[in-house]
């Protein structure tokens, strides 16, 4: 099967949060897709040959605010599975704040309805591992329910073995969390090794990796001081450090 370029969608530009190093437009109008355009979509994305590599799902808002969030997944995925067309790859970011019991066994029946080696990635980004570090980046969420929502998560993902569910935490390099780039690591291993999963560090995000992984980003936009401080948290971890020259496409 061929496939073309991916499609980013967003079903909100609203979000709960306003983080310190967040770079989308606060002149948002904090709007919802209506179900039936999101119908049309999909469904005209069935229709036709046209199958894209990815779909990207939240690129400027939190998509868990949508009051139909559960239900937009459970018919895209639904339609996938009874033509396999529309995407290969499914990606979604969050700040898991919303991410409760009803969304995340939606994410979990959704996941495993693909095949290998299709995928669906989640991006969970924590930034910290210290309440007070995460309240003062991300401004306006709750640390102990984000934190409880990823460890449910990946609890589900385990008991269930959807093993086409790769969950990645994210943790933006910054001057004010850096101290705990190593206790972010550790814990959050630990987290996956006493739910029996496997994982890997890396120093970037990166879309095409359907492993469960906990990822350290360059603060953007790239900055000699936010690249300096990437390559010493890469550094403490063992990581290979990045040079300017890779970072086309790192964001």
């Amino acid at each position: 099967m061929k496939y073309i370029n991916g499609i980013q969608v967003d079903i909100t530009d609203k979000c709960i949060l306003n983080c310190i190093m967040c770079d989308q437009p606060k002149n948002v109008h904090n709007v919802f897709m209506d179900w039936e355009v999101w119908k049309r979509l999909v469904d005209d994305m069935d229709e036709t040959s046209n199958n894209f590599f990815s779909f990207t799902l939240s690129v400027r808002g939190e998509s868990m605010l949508h009051p139909m969030f559960s239900k937009f997944l459970e018919y895209l995925f639904n339609k996938k599975r009874k033509n396999n067309r529309i995407f290969r790859n499914f990606y979604i970011h969050t700040n898991a704040n919303l991410m409760d019991e009803e969304k995340r066994c939606t994410i979990i029946q959704c996941a495993k309805l693909l095949k290998e080696p299709d995928f669906f990635k989640i991006t969970c980004s924590l930034d910290a591992i210290s309440q007070k570090i995460y309240e003062s980046i991300r401004i306006g969420g709750n640390f102990q329910v984000a934190v409880r929502n990823v460890q449910e998560l990946i609890k589900l993902k385990s008991q269930h073995r959807a093993e086409r569910l790769a969950v990645d935490l994210q943790f933006i390099v910054m001057q004010e969390n850096f101290r705990e780039v190593e206790g972010f690591a550790e814990y959050w291993g630990s987290v996956f090794k006493k739910n029996n999963l496997s994982y890997i560090i890396n120093s970037r995000h990166d879309g095409l990796i359907s492993e469960n992984t906990i990822s350290f980003v360059i603060k953007h936009p790239v900055t000699s001081r936010s690249l300096e401080l990437h390559n010493k948290a890469c550094e403490l971890l063992g990581l290979k450090q990045i040079d300017k020259k890779d970072l086309t496409g790192e964001f």
